[in-house]
């Protein structure tokens, strides 16, 4: 995984720690790397788009985004892998109250500059289908053990009440090289 580019993965500091944290791109990436993943992608469904889910026997999953005019607030995130050799896909769908309840989980969601608190926010839901989907997909080791890094970090970044935040802007985009950091607040001494 190559951290801070493409939006891979990142190191990020939480109290004296830190976190790997895997984007969007690097579970895809590391999904490619089983060798019987033939495609993977994961899409955010809104109020304005056209979308028909059925599970079962017949199975059913289309999406048309509205792409004229607004698509309204999300409510639904997938996601869908096709396998080798399967004739049919593999996929998860979520609603807006399992998707809220995954960002509720998450330490990063107490920070004003988090992907979850912002532009980036139907990013945030993709990766959450997407890694919903990978416990179903056959995975590649390096997958398989990036999965069980962030679950053990997860337990013990759970336990952390203030948390440090790192942003490192793309450097590869023209002007934009900077790296800020800002202090968790510390509390005040007794007198």
């Amino acid at each position: 995984i190559m951290l801070g580019v493409n939006g891979q993965g990142w190191l990020v500091p939480f109290k004296d720690k830190c976190t790997l944290m895997i984007g969007y791109q690097g579970m895809v990436d590391l999904c490619y790397r089983s060798d019987r993943i033939e495609s993977i992608f994961s899409d955010v469904v809104c109020e304005n788009d056209f979308f028909e889910y059925e599970q079962g026997l017949s199975q059913k999953l289309a999406h048309k985004p509205l792409l004229k005019g607004a698509r309204g607030a999300a409510y639904a995130a997938y996601a869908i892998a096709n396998i080798k050799g399967s004739s049919r896909p593999v996929y998860v769908v979520l609603n807006k109250e399992e998707v809220l309840t995954v960002k509720a989980a998450s330490p990063a969601t107490r920070k004003s500059d988090s992907p979850w608190n912002g532009a980036f926010e139907n990013e945030m839901w993709k990766k959450t289908a997407l890694r919903r989907l990978t416990k179903i997909l056959p995975k590649s080791v390096e997958l398989q053990r990036v999965l069980e890094f962030e679950n053990k970090q997860a337990g013990e970044i759970n336990e952390i009440k203030d948390v440090d935040t790192l942003v490192v802007d793309d450097m590869f985009s023209e002007g934009r090289h900077e790296t800020r950091s800002k202090p968790a607040k510390k509390p005040a001494e007794k007198t």
